[in-house]
């Protein structure tokens, strides 16, 4: 099983956000899966410009040349993908919400309603999507209700037909809160325990830095 990570931290390796994946990995890599950890701070991903030649002119490829080419890729290749981001202004960080734009080349312009009925893009019939994804998320705010905006934009994004469900660190916990893939496969399940065991080291570590 190959799972990417897509670290949307400003602070890449020296963010707390990296710290809680680390643990992440290590179980999934225990389990036997092969981990791949993208910091998209080092990357060049230009804005999106909503002109959909992606769609309609070249479908599937966006006219942008930079480093989603590869990135886009590296998704596609992927068994499960991880969006690990901070809490900025209660939503993903820049960065992370930047990579999410450019993933349009992978949906499908037509439109489908979801469960609840509501207008959404399928994910492309021509390509390798991830069966699932996980969503990796801290915050300096003890109370989980700050993460509701996340939930809300991921739970959207799974009408790509990538299966994504949270769960939380428990209200009393020592450590920021953060959410993650609860769906797990053999490969991944050993992270969990990593994750929670995770929680009391992470706030020591943000009074370091």
């Amino acid at each position: 099983m190959k799972i990417t990570v897509f670290n949307g931290s400003p602070r890449g390796a020296n963010g707390n956000t990296h710290f809680i994946v680390k643990e992440f990995a290590k179980g999934a890599e225990e389990a036997g899966a092969e981990v791949e950890n993208v910091f998209l701070v080092t990357k060049t991903i230009g804005h999106c410009r909503g002109c959909f030649s992606c769609w309609v002119v070249t479908p599937g490829k966006c006219v942008i040349e930079d480093d989603m080419t590869d990135l886009l890729q590296r998704v596609t290749g992927s068994d499960v993908i991880v969006f690990a981001t901070p809490l900025y202004v209660d939503n993903v960080s820049g960065l992370m919400k930047n990579f999410m734009d450019r993933l349009i080349p992978l949906a499908d312009p037509h439109f489908s309603r979801d469960e609840n009925g509501e207008c959404r893009h399928l994910g492309r019939g021509d390509v390798n999507l991830p069966r699932k994804i996980a969503v990796i998320s801290n915050s300096g705010f003890p109370e989980q209700s700050h993460f509701q905006v996340l939930r809300l934009l991921f739970r959207a994004t799974s009408a790509l037909n990538w299966s994504v469900k949270s769960t939380e660190a428990p209200a009393n916990s020592s450590g920021p809160g953060m959410s993650f893939s609860r769906r797990c496969s053999s490969a991944t399940r050993g992270c969990c325990a990593r994750l929670a065991a995770s929680w009391s080291r992470t706030a020591a570590f943000r009074k370091r830095r």
